[in-house]
């Protein structure tokens, strides 16, 4: 019988050599699974980790930004590159999602400061409010798909009227007092039409199964000429994009990929931040990943197919060290 990966830890702080052979000893014990590759909504066959490590411009990528991630975690130095290997070669292996999540999380969990992951998740909030706020207009505010409402209490504090709404409610929205809504499965919010001003959806379509019905429904809550504000992970962004602040060496890697390996990293990335660094066990709580990237040109004419006008267009850049994704940002308006 397959022991489980509760019934061990990851160790800590173990040297390389001695966490090869902790790693072989465990996954003796599993069969190997080969990873079947999911395709997006839209079409794209997205490659397993196993595949995406198997390419040499991925692979190197992924292993100079995951230092980057690490730091943000503040890993030390005298660690970090131990840790970067250990976290790539348990990702190679073939094995199921579920033991990689937790196996991987142990290992961050065990090498990595959690005052820092909550100093970066709140430098991610503050970043987003300042992406944002130039284009809130006053009135009511809906954060579609608020996750732990941190970006939205910020905005609650610049102007008040957030409501928030997501599938599941995190533990931190109890200690606000906005209003909660729990959103469908399906993404179907259950509110009235035309009542908000601004619709925020941060970093939200990608992880809908249903992106397109995510995004009418924002429309459909929008007042006429309110704001839908939708920050997203794109790939498909060529050298020539501008960004707000002069890019960074990760975005300049980023950018001189081809589209199909700036998709297989943002697959890795995505999977790494939200399943294993913010693991769950439980299925009701873990975060949907289902790749549903676009390019920002195949965004830009979803929005506009939809019937929205957009005001303005943002190229964000990877801007942040744990999100390790390049973003956009679309200020579009409701007839």
């Amino acid at each position: 019988m397959n022991s489980k990966i509760s019934d061990f830890v990851v160790p800590n702080r173990a040297s390389e050599k001695g966490f090869m052979t902790f790693l072989d000893s465990q996954l003796s014990t599993y069969d190997s699974i080969p990873q079947v590759c999911p395709v997006s909504t839209f079409g794209c066959a997205i490659p397993s980790r196993q595949e995406v490590l198997a390419r040499p411009q991925c692979a190197e990528y992924i292993s100079s930004t995951l230092n980057r991630f690490l730091a943000a975690l503040d890993v030390s130095d005298e660690i970090l590159p131990g840790l970067v290997k250990q976290i790539l070669e348990m990702a190679k292996q073939e094995i199921d999602d579920s033991w990689y999540e937790e196996a991987t999380h142990n290992l961050l969990r065990n090498n990595a400061s959690s005052s820092a992951q909550d100093m970066a998740l709140e430098d991610r909030s503050y970043r987003i409010l300042k992406q944002l706020s130039p284009y809130i207009v006053k009135g009511e505010t809906l954060d579609y798909g608020c996750g732990d409402a941190r970006v939205a209490k910020l905005i609650n504090n610049f102007q008040g009227c957030v409501t928030l709404a997501d599938v599941y409610q995190h533990p931190s929205i109890n200690r606000t007092e906005m209003e909660f809504v729990m959103l469908a499965s399906e993404g179907s919010v259950p509110l009235p039409s035309a009542r908000f001003d601004n619709v925020l959806l941060c970093t939200v379509l990608h992880h809908a199964e249903r992106p397109l019905e995510t995004l009418n429904e924002a429309i459909r809550v929008a007042k006429p000429n309110g704001r839908i504000l939708i920050i997203e992970s794109v790939y498909g962004v060529d050298l020539n994009v501008g960004t707000e602040t002069p890019q960074s060496p990760v975005a300049t890697a980023f950018l001189g990929l081809s589209e199909e390996d700036q998709l297989a990293v943002n697959s890795f990335f995505d999977h790494l931040y939200n399943r294993c660094l913010y693991y769950s066990s439980e299925p009701t709580t873990k975060v949907n990943v289902p790749y549903n990237y676009k390019s920002p040109r195949d965004w830009q004419e979803t929005i506009e197919s939809m019937g929205l006008r957009i005001e303005a267009f943002v190229p964000l850049g990877i801007d942040q060290p744990l999100g390790p994704l390049f973003h956009v940002l679309y200020v579009a308006v409701k007839p």
